[in-house]
């Protein structure tokens, strides 16, 4: 098999995976909420996700393995 094909299932099936969990577990937990309280389980992955890409982008760290351009269009 060609290895795009092979990239192309593996991301169809952790969407389609991503998908059922929502539906089975977190979204009938979060209908019975308020809404300002049911955005806080879904904004906090977002924080932690912002937090990580700001701590890679540190300058002073010469061999990061980050590419130059990944740091100018993220940083």
């Amino acid at each position: 098999m060609n290895v795009h094909t092979l990239f192309g299932i593996s991301a169809l099936m952790s969407l389609v995976a991503s998908s059922v969990f929502a539906k089975l577990y977190v979204w009938p937990r979060l209908r019975i909420m308020d809404r300002d309280d049911a955005l806080v389980p879904l904004v906090a992955p977002h924080m932690f996700l912002r937090f990580s890409m700001s701590t890679s982008c540190d300058y002073r760290q010469p061999s990061s393995g980050l590419s130059h351009l990944w740091k100018r269009t993220t940083c």
